[in-house]
């Protein structure tokens, strides 16, 4: 491995199935109290809506209670744009930066 990690080999948890129809690989988490965890990031493919059920990446499954685009609130999280997903049912510590949300 080289310095700063370049070369380094991808965990099974930071990569999203070849099938996947939604793909976001997690840029920053944060646990807002009261409201649940948010995974920012990028959607790299697909469309996902509020009430969706994803996947993320090493076998969790959870509901998308909210989505934010620019600081409003929004129906769908499409490709291109940098978004927040809400679930208000996450531990927050199940979830890591570089880690994938996906839809199948």
């Amino acid at each position: 491995m080289g310095l700063f990690g370049f070369g380094k080999k991808k965990s099974p948890c930071d990569i999203a199935p070849e099938n996947a129809q939604f793909v976001m690989p997690i840029e920053d988490v944060f646990n807002i109290s009261g409201a649940g965890v948010v995974l920012i990031g990028t959607v790299a493919m697909g469309t996902v809506g509020v009430y969706d059920t994803v996947d993320i990446s090493c076998g969790i499954s959870a509901e998308i209670t909210g989505i934010e685009y620019n600081g409003s609130s929004i129906a769908t999280a499409e490709q291109g744009k940098r978004v927040g997903l809400l679930f208000a049912d996450m531990i927050p510590n199940s979830v890591r930066k570089g880690m994938v949300v996906y839809k199948l």
